[in-house]
């Protein structure tokens, strides 16, 4: 039977595959060429903005801040229920992650949770669209206009996602992208940054030019892994050498890791605020001219999942009707999560666990990015309930039912 993933590169098909192994055996394409001004301008085109690349969505976050002129020691207002990617952002800026509660419907900030923690010191507000969901836009414009406050998006999970009827991203002063290794479009890392303000696009700029580029070793990493995991999918099941075989990988250091044990620890990794590399750049590419059927595919196994879901077993996902989401995952909520969990595992189903923490990945120093458990109830109860269901380009319509089947008899 088809082992199903919903992590593991999800979108690299074979053309991709291919791809990568040739770009890893050019390495003068690796770190200049036309490949970044190309994506930036079909980013640019598609969004009616100015968009401008790094190596990170990370990086990319850390730079709007920069860019917006927010003072060092500022206050800036972002879910929990979230990377812990996100609040370092916030610190590498200078500035400092203050928690909202979010909508356990929408998996979003919660609109009212935003009011009673506005101080003199905030200065912005960073939406979080998760799984695709679009968040309440309108209330958020309005708390921004009342208290003077930026509104930066955070796109990494919503690319496609509409609400009425705008892309998301083009609804504060700058949002930004991920191509990381599990998302709608993927070139193993890479972000982008857009705006449609003209003196934020020119600092960014500014800042991306005095950005390094990344190492070779780094940029072969990201080149590997889409090949590296084909070859363990392969044998994930005959014997675990598929399994070993990824983690002897991670360990050679042959692959990177989507989030490093020290950024847990809230320490900044060397190849954070770099540019990205034309190799990653030729990558993303490949995939943008894929992304119309990428997102139709998703909107038709999402609607699979709420239509055959039992809502007597499980919480499903609500958004307004205003709404349009492209969902990277489909979230739901059961108190019997491990349960499923481990039937899946035995169903050979890998489900998705965005988020078993508050502030993923697990064993994240709370302390040190400044959260607190008390202060998010919503946020605390999600991550103890909620699994993602895979909507990717390798997930047919037949294996979201046995997927559903799964869930239901669970």
């Amino acid at each position: 039977m088809k082992r199903l993933v919903t992590s593991l590169s999800p979108n690299a098909e074979r053309d991709d595959v291919r791809l990568a192994a040739s770009l890893l055996v050019q390495p003068w394409k690796w770190r200049q060429g036309s490949s970044i001004t190309d994506l930036e301008q079909a980013i640019g085109g598609f969004f009616r903005s100015q968009a401008t690349t790094f190596e990170s969505g990370r990086s990319a976050l850390t730079a709007v801040i920069q860019a917006l002129n927010i003072p060092a020691g500022s206050e800036i207002i972002l879910q929990a229920f979230t990377c812990v990617a996100v609040p370092n952002s916030v610190r590498w800026a200078h500035c400092i992650p203050i928690y909202a509660d979010v909508d356990p419907n929408t998996f979003t900030i919660d609109p009212a949770s935003i009011e009673k923690l506005i101080t003199p010191k905030t200065k912005a507000i960073l939406v979080q669209h998760t799984f695709g969901i679009p968040t309440d836009m309108n209330a958020i414009a309005e708390i921004a206009r009342r208290h003077d406050l930026l509104v930066i998006e955070d796109c990494a999970h919503s690319f496609g996602s509409r609400l009425h009827g705008q892309l998301l991203g083009t609804f504060g002063d700058a949002a930004i992208f991920s191509f990381g290794r599990d998302k709608a479009l993927s070139s193993v890392f890479g972000g982008v940054a857009i705006t449609r303000r003209p003196d934020v696009h020119d600092r960014l700029r500014s800042l991306q030019k005095k950005a390094p580029l990344p190492s070779s070793h780094w940029i072969a990493q990201q080149l590997a892994h889409p090949i590296v995991l084909t070859f363990a999918l392969t044998l994930y099941d005959v014997a675990s050498l598929g399994k070993i075989f990824l983690e002897v990988a991670k360990r050679l250091h042959l692959i990177s890791k989507a989030v490093e044990p020290m950024e847990r620890r809230g320490e900044r990794p060397a190849w954070i605020g770099r540019r990205m590399p034309n190799a990653l750049a030729i990558l993303a590419l490949h995939q943008w001219k894929k992304r119309e059927r990428f997102d139709a595919h998703r909107r038709r196994i999402a609607n699979i999942y709420a239509t055959h879901l039992d809502p007597a077993r499980v919480t499903l996902p609500t958004w307004s009707q205003d709404a349009d989401p492209a969902l990277l995952r489909y979230p739901i909520r059961t108190p019997y999560r491990d349960k499923v969990f481990a039937a899946a595992k035995k169903a050979r189903i890998q489900l998705g666990d965005w988020y078993t923490s508050p502030l993923a990945p697990d064993n994240v120093d709370e302390n040190t990015v400044g959260y607190d458990r008390a202060t998010t109830p919503q946020a605390v109860a999600l991550a103890q309930e909620t699994l993602n269901l895979p909507t990717h380009i390798h997930i047919s319509e037949e294996d979201a039912q046995r997927i559903i089947e799964l869930v239901n008899t669970v």
